[in-house]
Parts: structure tokens; C-alpha cells; sequence
């Protein structure tokens, strides 16, 4: 009888350890379970964060190309840009005594405006922006009939022939693909898409391409120079882009190869050299392609009493805005000479 309940007791106890372990085993995998939801939680967060900021920056970026390329096209329609022509030359629009209409849309399907100009209700000009370079493409009436908004027009050779066109661009280049044609002159008068079909598929066809919307020209008045030359000027001041400017001394002395700076952050500026130990602070503001800064503050080092200072100044200099990359203009103090800045 006592063998017997040792054995019971025995057995309890075996039983006991084994529902413990198996216990530890299921709380430690949900444990792990719980874990790894945590982890997939927070790297699907993240990943939409990141997602949300990518897209933010797409939308930033495009709405800063599309007012960069109005502004280009406007600046060639007041003669302060050339455009480059098909024979990679360089010209100046010349708006002078001319009746001048534009219409913006995207002709080639690459999600960015031309400009298309029309000359005395006659001839045509198109601008293309490509690499921050102006091509232009001269362009005869019948060449570039009932433009859609699509980018689609007619080009016309007379009452029997005539194509439905679609054009692009590359640098100076333009390749005009033909859509439809009827042309009674030529040896396949009815193609659409370089399909041969008949003459009653192609008027079908014309009368699909004349229900699209037609482009809107609106008229650049000449009165109104002023205002463009407003939004051309406008459009510098809003490519300037706040930042740190650096400017590496070059003079043989003691101080060669020691770096002088411009950073500008909220309105405000500041200038430093940074071997001397000498600054100055102050504000500026931004005129078309003109940096005007005004001094406001002087610290140095004077090496005679071997103490710091500061000083209050009233500094103004002006900078010319070479590039997003570059400005140019005289030093506050130092050589107080012209030198160029680079965007660090």
C-alpha cells in the first residue's frame, strides 16, 4: 500500500512538470507571436511614413519644375533668355509690334508644359524646356492646325491632304509621328497608326480628333511687360534656395586654403571667416537675380588687446545669384574683394 502511494505521488508530480513546461511553451511562442506582430506593425509604419514623405517630395518637386518652366517660357517671351532653334543657334524673341498669344500644355506626354506662341494669328513658335535649356521650333500655320489639349493637331497641305500629328522632342529635334493621313496624293491615301483602311474609317476618325478640346490661347499683351517681368523676377527669387555658401581662400599667406562662408536661414545671414575668428550677422532679401544684404552686427578677435569684440554696423552688399549653386559678391570685410561662394 505505501509502494503504491509513493508511485501515485509519483506520477502526479511527473504530470505536474510536464503541464508546467508545456505552459512556459505556449506563453513563451505567444511571447514571440506577440513580438513579431510588433515588429511587422512598426516596419509597416515606417514604411508608410517613408512612402507618405516620397510622395510629399514628388508632389513639391513637380510643382516647383512646372512654375521653373513657365517662368523659362516667359522670360524668352520678354527677351531676357534665348531660345535655341533647330539649327542649335541661339535667338531672341522679339516681341516688338507683334500680336503674341501662348497656350501652355504638355504636347509630348513627359508631364511637362511647352509653350506654344502664336506670332500675328499666323506663325508658330514652340518652346520646349529640356536640361534648363530653351529649344524653340518655328512652326507655319498649316503645320499646327486645331491643337488639342492632348498634344494632337493637323497639318495640312491643302484640301485633299492632311495628317493628324503628334509631336517630340529632344534638345533641338523635333519628330513629328503621324496618327492618321488622308492624302488623295499620295500611293496609300487612308492609313491611321501606319494601318491601311479606307477612306471612310479616316473621316471617322477626324471627327473623334475634332470633338477633343481645343487649346485656349490667351494673348501676352504688351501692356503688360511690367507684370510679366514681375513674374520672371518673382520666379528667381523662388528658385533661390536658403542654404550654406563657401568660399575657399586662395592668397598664398598664411590664411591659404582657410574657408570663408555665407549661410542664409530664415531671412537672416550670416558671414564667417572662419581662421580670423570674424563674422558678421544681419538680414537680406531678394530682388530678381540680387541678393541685398545688410549687415547688422560685427564680431572679431583684436589681436593688440587679445580680447574678443563686437561692433554694430550698417553693411549693405549685394550678391548676384549665378546658379542654384553659386553666388558672387564682394566680402564684408577681410581682402573685401569680389569672389564666388558654392553651395556646400
Amino acid at each position: 500500500m505505501k509502494k503504491s502511494l509513493i508511485y501515485l505521488f509519483f506520477v502526479v508530480f511527473l504530470i505536474s512538470i510536464i503541464f508546467s513546461l508545456t505552459g512556459c511553451d505556449n506563453n513563451k511562442n505567444e511571447v514571440e507571436v506577440k513580438t513579431n506582430n510588433e515588429i511587422i506593425d512598426n516596419s509597416i509604419e515606417k514604411k508608410e511614413q517613408v512612402e507618405v514623405k516620397e510622395t510629399e517630395k514628388s508632389i513639391e518637386k513637380t510643382e516647383e519644375n512646372a512654375y521653373n518652366e513657365k517662368n523659362k517660357y516667359f522670360a524668352v517671351l520678354e527677351g531676357i533668355e534665348l531660345y535655341t532653334n533647330e539649327d542649335n543657334e541661339q535667338v531672341k524673341f522679339d516681341k516688338t509690334n507683334k500680336k503674341v498669344n501662348y497656350a501652355l500644355l504638355d504636347m509630348d506626354d513627359d508631364k511637362k508644359d511647352e509653350m506654344v506662341i502664336q506670332i500675328n494669328n499666323e506663325d508658330l513658335l514652340i518652346l520646349n524646356l529640356e536640361n534648363n535649356t530653351v529649344y524653340g521650333f518655328e512652326v507655319v500655320l498649316r503645320g499646327l492646325l486645331s491643337l488639342k489639349t492632348d498634344g494632337t493637331y493637323i497639318g495640312s497641305g491643302g484640301a485633299e491632304s492632311s495628317r493628324v500629328l503628334k509631336s517630340n522632342f529632344s534638345k533641338n529635334v523635333r519628330t513629328e509621328t503621324v496618327l492618321a493621313k488622308h492624302d488623295i496624293y499620295d500611293s496609300v491615301p487612308d492609313m491611321i497608326a501606319d494601318k491601311k483602311v479606307t477612306a471612310k474609317e479616316v473621316e471617322e476618325y477626324y471627327n473623334e480628333f475634332h470633338k477633343k478640346q481645343d487649346v485656349t490661347f490667351v494673348e501676352y499683351k504688351q501692356d503688360n511687360s511690367n507684370s510679366n517681368n514681375q513674374k520672371v523676377e518673382e520666379s528667381k527669387k523662388l528658385q533661390f534656395k536658403e542654404g550654406n555658401f563657401i568660399y575657399k581662400v586662395s592668397t598664398g599667406a598664411e590664411n591659404d586654403g582657410s574657408i570663408h562662408s555665407l549661410k542664409f536661414q530664415n531671412g537672416n545671414v550670416i558671414w564667417e571667416d572662419n581662421y580670423f575668428d570674424d563674422s558678421a550677422t544681419g538680414t537680406y532679401s531678394i530682388n530678381g537675380d540680387k541678393i541685398v544684404v545688410n549687415f547688422t552686427l560685427h564680431k572679431g578677435f583684436n589681436q593688440s588687446t587679445d580680447s574678443d569684440y563686437e561692433e554694430k554696423i550698417n553693411k549693405s552688399i549685394t550678391y548676384t545669384i549665378v546658379s542654384d549653386n553659386e553666388i558672387k559678391g564682394y566680402e564684408p570685410y577681410g581682402d573685401n574683394k569680389v569672389v564666388s561662394f558654392s553651395r556646400k
